[in-house]
């Protein structure tokens, strides 16, 4: 357990997205990508559900028995007015996580401790009587409060994490592990996305694990995908693909 780990993570996992989710399943694991986390969202955008695929549904449970993760990721990964009017933050704050660090899905960032518990705990039983095996709970773009925190601690969940940083959930235990991530609705923010990522790849050097997480529209822009070819391909020479559930079992722990 002392090589240093690779953790790539599927984001937004649902009937919408399905095609792109699974190419690019494909293509990781033509790269040598062994073990991924898949983040689904029960009910995306209030669009089909996720158990109202039944195709989509038993292509996780195959993943499952491959030994990749399903790990819960919001419920409707949208966010709504009344969440932004009774917000913890200032109004600035609010314009700046959902209209440019998102486009209304910061659906965590201001529910308070019932709320979030109801949403998190909706979709635990929703995936769970799909039979996946639930341990980890991670908010849409990753924006989320201290009572969304305690609402997943309260449901049991092993671990939850934000941008920066992996949290084990039983003992409050923080671990620093930034994540490269795209961001691909604008021209500017495609070539942003591609100057940083080089940047950030190099800084992060050894630091375990090293985070890489993809989005289903990643795989429509050539040169993003290639550079995550790339950055995924050198890190294989090092490190051995996890997931989140078992890096934070064998080593969160401790």
């Amino acid at each position: 357990m002392n090589e240093p780990s690779l953790i790539v993570s599927l984001h937004d996992v649902a009937p919408r997205n399905f095609q792109r989710v699974r190419q690019q399943l494909e293509e990781l694991a033509g790269w040598g990508v062994t073990r991924v986390s898949l983040l689904a969202v029960p009910h995306f955008h209030g669009e089909k559900r996720l158990d109202e695929d039944p195709a989509l549904c038993q292509w996780l449970l195959d993943c499952q028995s491959k030994g990749h993760e399903i790990v819960l990721h919001g419920w409707k990964h949208e966010s709504s007015r009344f969440e932004v009017r009774g917000s913890r933050f200032n109004p600035w704050e609010n314009w700046f996580f959902e209209n440019l660090y998102t486009t209304g899905e910061a659906e965590f960032l201001n529910l308070d401790f019932t709320e979030a518990r109801n949403r998190i705990q909706s979709g635990l039983e929703m995936l769970r009587k799909l039979r996946f095996r639930i341990t980890g709970f991670i908010s849409p773009a990753w924006l989320m409060n201290t009572d969304v925190e305690r609402a997943s601690r309260d449901l049991g969940l092993d671990y939850t994490n934000t941008l920066s940083h992996l949290i084990h959930l039983p003992s409050g235990k923080r671990l620093a592990a930034r994540s490269c991530v795209w961001s691909t609705r604008a021209e500017w923010r495609r070539a942003c996305s591609l100057a940083w990522n080089a940047f950030l790849f190099r800084r992060l050097g050894k630091v375990d694990p090293l985070r890489i997480s993809l989005h289903p529209a990643d795989l429509e822009y050539p040169a993003i995908w290639r550079q995550i070819k790339g950055l995924i391909g050198g890190a294989l020479q090092t490190r051995r693909p996890t997931t989140y559930a078992e890096w934070i079992k064998n080593h969160a722990k401790n």
